[in-house]
């Protein structure tokens, strides 16, 4: 039995899969949206739900720090994380950044594609 197994290894080893979950991120900050697998959305909503939380509590050199850390040092991506980080730093909004919608079916697999959006305004 596998207990306490949280995330999927969705077919990949861990260094692809983390390498998988930063370029989505860094494609959901750049365009706003993205379409993929229903798997690797659900990983992604919870990989950058931890993110954006932990950036928005620290300071704004720290997050420029942080996203170089954690995602990529490339300064154009980091100016992206950061004017992202500017827009939310006063708001109210805690959680649940990244809203899914369900597209259509693909494949003869049936797997799901979803388009994923992240929320730049404030939103009750």
């Amino acid at each position: 039995m596998k207990h306490r197994i949280r995330n999927s290894s969705l077919s990949r080893t861990s260094s692809h899969r983390l390498s998988l979950m930063k370029n989505l991120s860094l494609s959901i900050f750049k365009y706003g949206y993205i379409l993929t697998s229903k798997a690797k959305a659900k990983h992604l909503r919870s990989f950058l739900g931890k993110f954006i939380t932990r950036l928005l509590n620290r300071t704004r050199q720290e997050a420029c720090k942080y996203v170089a850390l954690k995602i990529n040092s490339n300064k154009s991506c980091i100016k992206q994380v950061i004017s992202f980080y500017d827009l939310q730093i006063n708001r109210e909004r805690l959680t649940n950044y990244i809203v899914h919608r369900k597209v259509s079916l693909t494949h003869s697999s049936g797997n799901s594609i979803v388009a994923l959006y992240l929320i730049k305004d404030n939103i009750s």
